[in-house]
This record gives structure tokens, sequence and C-alpha cells, in this order.
């Protein structure tokens, strides 16, 4: 799939490590958890810890890298558009109950949303 082309490892791994880090600009990130390539957008930069604030642009997460981790992203790859989609539901109550029925009602009800686009 599309998505799966996106984050080649062979690619990030062979990428060089940046000497400048700038905000906005999009780079491979080896997510620690899984140790996989991401492509990941610096969002806020901490020139002090070298642990910069990223968005995983395919995905939507977003938490502290370290510089070490990140590698320049080009050519194609760079330029295809994040597949993450910033969402929200619009008035929404919060929950008082804990119950599983609720939450899973809410899942379906958000898969036929995200499916109507």
């Amino acid at each position: 799939t599309r998505s799966e082309k996106v984050a080649k490892p062979a690619e990030a791994e062979i990428a060089t490590v940046p000497k400048v880090f700038r905000e906005g600009e999009i780079y491979f990130g080896k997510h620690l958890h899984d140790g996989k390539w991401y492509r990941v957008r610096i969002q806020e930069l901490d020139k002090s810890s070298k642990q910069h604030e990223v968005c995983l642009i395919d995905y939507g997460n977003v938490f502290k890298m370290e510089e070490s981790n990140l590698r320049t992203c080009q050519g194609i790859i760079k330029s295809l558009r994040g597949r993450a989609l910033k969402c929200s539901l619009f008035n929404a109550e919060q929950l008082r109950s804990e119950r599983d029925d609720i939450h899973d009602k809410i899942k379906l009800t958000f898969k036929f949303l995200i499916s109507r686009r």
C-alpha cells in the first residue's frame, strides 16, 4: 500500500544526520517503541536537551524525539501529503461512565463518520 511505501527503512538508514534542525521541516524519525522509521515534522525545537517535539505526519502521534534518531528526508517521500487527519467530534458530551458498551458505540459512530468522507 501507499502508506507502507512512505517510510522505507532502507531509505531512512542511508539518509544523513542533519547538521541543522528546523521547526516545520520533515525528517525520518526512528520510533523508540518499535525501532521503525516514520516521517516526522518537527513542531518544537529544544536545542538545550536536543529532544524535539515531533508529529508522525502519517499517524498524528506527537511526542519528544532525540536528534540522534532523526535523519534527512528528501525527494518524493518528503513531498507526499501526510496521511493523518485532524478531527474532532462536534458538540460531543463528556462520558460519565466507564462502561465498555458506551465505548463500543462511540467507536462504531466514529468509524461510520470517517467512512463517509
